[in-house]
């Protein structure tokens, strides 16, 4: 077999598989394939399945798919899709599909910048990260003195986030590969895991968490009655690494407590399986 250097056109041949993610049962792996879309300058990413001892299948057709988590069951996977790929769209919304064949059921609408869904243990429930406005003084303070100038109100308004006019309150206010926070931070988001709960609920779900800070890394408690999750709530935390392990209690109005205060960074969290001790990594 004869050898050759590497061709620009040899690029777009290639597929990567990431995000892997094995059933609860075993027996059967979850993964998202990314190509390379030369024409449209991008890449387009589906969630493939894979059993023991069979060729790997294509379970999604969309071309944003991404985030495969299985349910507690192992019947059903949920992810995170911008399958729509309209301008305007508010970002990737998400998605429940089975694994034994079936299409893929939307629960959200108008989620922004989703990331990192988790079922509850129950599989009743499934948890997100969500981008929620959080305006502060000074920004309202911008803004209404926008609005006494002449066209003041059009150029930095809600309706129009990619103006070029900017107020930035953070140290942080920007970041590569998400680009500008402007008033957005990222909260705790829970809702039911179909479509038909969320009917019986009035609504796709609610927000956990809010407030001036950011939610990272969290878990829920084996129980299900509790979610800890990482967040520096200082005044100041844009001047530090550091963080704390917090828990909201979902059987108690979504009360937030602290339980573990750091004097440095923690970067990842996890709950025992019997729900009695908690481990984080951190320094």
């Amino acid at each position: 077999m004869s050898s050759r250097p590497v061709q620009y056109d040899d690029l777009f041949r290639f597929a990567t598989i990431g995000d892997i993610q094995p059933s609860p049962e075993g027996g059967c792996t979850a993964f998202v394939v990314s190509t390379p879309d030369e024409d449209a300058d991008t890449y387009h990413a589906n969630i493939w399945i894979q059993r023991a001892g069979e060729d790997p299948q294509q379970l999604t057709t969309g071309k944003r798919d991404n985030s495969p988590r299985w349910s507690p069951d192992g019947k059903r996977i949920a992810f995170l899709s911008g399958r729509n790929g309209r301008d305007g769209d508010a970002g990737p919304q998400l998605f429940v599909i089975p694994v034994a064949g079936g299409e893929a059921q939307k629960l959200t609408d108008d989620l922004r910048g989703a990331s990192n869904p988790r079922w509850s243990p129950d599989g009743e429930q499934i948890s997100l990260l969500v981008t929620e406005c959080q305006p502060d003084e000074s920004t309202e303070d911008l803004r209404s003195a926008l609005a006494d100038e002449e066209d003041g109100a059009d150029r930095f308004s809600e309706a129009q986030p990619e103006t070029e006019l900017r107020l930035a309150g953070r140290l942080r206010y920007r970041v590569d590969g998400m680009g500008y926070f402007d008033d957005r931070r990222r909260h705790l988001y829970v809702l039911p895991a179909s479509a038909q709960q969320c009917a019986d609920c009035n609504g796709p779900g609610r927000l956990l968490t809010s407030g001036q800070f950011d939610v990272g890394d969290y878990d829920w408690h084996p129980d299900g009655d509790r979610i800890a999750f990482l967040a520096n709530r200082d005044e100041d935390a844009d001047y530090s690494m550091r963080n704390d392990v917090w828990q909201v209690d979902l059987s108690a109005d979504d009360a937030c407590s602290r339980l573990v205060h750091s004097d440095g960074g923690i970067w990842g969290v996890s709950w025992s399986p019997r729900g009695e001790y908690l481990a984080y990594i951190g320094d």
